[in-house]
């Protein structure tokens, strides 16, 4: 995001996706030469390396290839990710919709840029909000969390099409208005149920891998589940979600 890009880190804002592609590249030209020993030799419009010395060279990787992940939100980075990485990173503030009508067809045209059968070996890290707990109170206030997070990115520019995508782009005006004032602490409350049950998933430790299944099947293959306070006597029940979920 350039405003944050700028002035949040204090870096130059230029051709970002242009810009991650020749990185990945050049990466790739790197471990190439450990793995290889050929001389190192990558060209491209923003990083130019020719030179590995044995002594800065480590090798082979002992685990084999590494694997190359992006995040990815707008058209450019998610065409990058099909055509040249091992899987991408979806941003949380998603939607099964969203990711089945955009995402999706998105990848799979970078893919074929490439030749590429994304049905082998690609990863799609997803699944939106996850609101959950050992009770169902647990996963209310989790939720509410959650609305309070969808709503704090719905203010965003960036992520206006997620929006727009379901006929809500209305609302990010409302809540950019908040910001203008500052009233970051009302922000929660412009975001309406039905807004919020698209982008989380809520249900208790028990509830939760059938819920996923029924909105992310065949869309992504791994999600986060968010772990309870370490230590806490809610891990049991965490362990048992998580197995249930890496199950699907």
């Amino acid at each position: 995001m350039k405003r944050h890009m700028e002035h949040r880190f204090g870096v130059a804002w230029d051709s970002p996706g242009p810009r991650l592609r020749d990185y990945v590249q050049a990466l790739r030209a790197v471990w190439r030469s450990w793995h290889t020993g050929e001389p190192l030799a990558h060209w491209g419009p923003f990083y130019s390396l020719d030179l590995m010395t044995p002594e800065f060279s480590p090798g082979p990787a002992p685990h084999g290839p590494i694997a190359v992940d992006i995040a990815a939100v707008n058209p450019y980075n998610l065409e990058l990710a099909g055509e040249l990485c091992d899987g991408v990173r979806l941003h949380v503030f998603s939607t099964p919709g969203y990711v089945r009508d955009v995402v999706r067809p998105r990848l799979e045209a970078g893919a074929a840029c490439a030749g590429r059968d994304l049905g082998t070996g690609f990863e799609v890290y997803g699944g939106g909000f996850v609101a959950t707990g050992a009770t169902a109170a647990d996963a209310e206030q989790a939720r509410e969390r959650a609305r309070a997070r969808v709503a704090f990115y719905g203010s965003t520019l960036a992520y206006l099409p997620v929006l727009e995508h379901h006929g809500w782009g209305g609302l990010r005006a409302e809540l950019r208005e908040l910001v203008r004032q500052e009233r970051w602490g009302d922000l929660a409350a412009v975001v309406p149920d039905e807004v919020l049950d698209e982008f989380c998933t809520t249900g208790t430790y028990q509830e939760l891998a059938p819920a996923l299944a029924r909105r992310w099947a065949g869309l992504v293959t791994t999600v986060q589940v968010p772990a309870p306070v370490p230590f806490s006597p809610q891990w049991e029940g965490f362990a048992d979600a998580c197995a249930a979920v890496s199950r699907l």
